[in-house]
């Protein structure tokens, strides 16, 4: 494996494990801010992994699409990274409050991408 992809691997997993530290702490938006950035550097790693240029962007729809060119079977991860995409900005800033569900909800569909992205890497 590529130098490069470790290093994006190595930084979604501080995400991740953020998540794990801070999902009994009340700090819902954090757990939802950190599951998108998480999300995202993984597809970017599966990208560059394929030898493809990224773009500097947060959109994990457009990044999907992306790796869906490389393996369909990414076409049926749509739903979930919809679910996490506006956490990228949305979830940084004062607005509208993010509850407990929803905080469990992005944790449980991280996981499920990430096991699911980190097997088409490795």
């Amino acid at each position: 494996m590529k130098e490069i992809v470790k290093k994006w691997i190595r930084k979604s997993d501080h995400d991740f494990r953020n998540i794990e530290l801070i999902i009994e702490e009340d700090l819902y938006d954090l757990v939802c801010f950190h599951g998108q950035q998480c999300i995202e550097k993984l597809l970017k790693a599966y990208l560059i992994h394929n030898d493809k240029n990224i773009d500097k962007t947060h959109d994990l729809l457009k990044l999907l699409s992306e790796c869906s060119s490389l393996y369909t079977s990414f076409d049926s991860l749509k739903k979930q990274c919809s679910q996490l995409n506006d956490f990228a900005v949305d979830a940084r800033y004062p607005g509208e409050d993010i509850e407990q569900d929803e905080a469990q909800t992005a944790y449980k569909i991280t996981q499920e991408l990430r096991e699911f992205i980190l097997g088409k890497i490795q």
